[in-house]
């Protein structure tokens, strides 16, 4: 009986582990795919503004908008 007890803690134990695994990954997945969106949206504001179509006020004032989340 305490032998049984044991060997289904262990197994809970293991299976809690790797829904936390899976959890883990699903969220670095995640930050990857927001920063790559990020740095995609921060390329086509650098773009704009060294074609002269984004003063550097607007420039400024769009990257604030980008890492106002981070702090």
């Amino acid at each position: 009986m305490y032998l049984l007890i044991r060997l289904l803690s262990d197994e809970a134990n293991v299976a809690l582990r790797n829904v936390q695994l899976v959890t883990e990954l699903q969220l670095t997945r995640y930050q990857r795919r927001k920063q790559k969106t990020m740095q995609g949206q921060i390329a086509r504001l650098w773009s704009l503004y060294r074609r002269g179509e984004v003063s550097a006020t607007a420039l400024l004032k769009q990257m604030s908008t980008k890492y106002k989340h981070c702090a």
